[in-house]
């Protein structure tokens, strides 16, 4: 069980106690729940070494697999942003990622042409 909260109301001549209810203790090995507990399934943001908690008291995990994003991985990644942006500016297909060179490029030209005119 719990501890038992109470409050104590002096009333002038005697002491009127109040019940509050019953606080949660934590559980210990061997005692009972005196209602149901559920634990709905999500993730328990636990290793996989550290879910031997679970198994010992029979409650199935899942571990799912997250991918580790190397060095080399992000250098590969990168190095293919880069390509795709090269050819978007090269055949000049607007994207987001070009935006900002198509911009200083059209702003070169106008200056070019503001500057051969005087």
């Amino acid at each position: 069980m719990g501890d038992v909260l109470m409050i104590f109301e002096w009333m002038g001549d005697h002491i009127t106690p109040h019940h509050l209810g019953m606080a949660g203790a934590p559980a210990r090995v061997g005692l009972v729940a005196p209602i149901d507990v559920v634990v709905p399934p999500g993730n328990t943001g636990l290793d996989p070494s550290q879910t031997s908690f679970f198994q010992v008291l029979n409650i199935p995990t899942k571990i799912n697999k997250v991918l580790d994003l190397t060095e080399d991985l992000m250098e590969k990644f990168a190095s293919g942003v880069s390509m795709v942006i090269s050819l978007a500016l090269a055949i000049s297909y607007p994207i987001l990622a070009t935006a900002p060179h198509m911009f200083l490029n059209a702003y070169k030209n106008v200056l070019a042409v503001s500057i051969a005119i005087d």
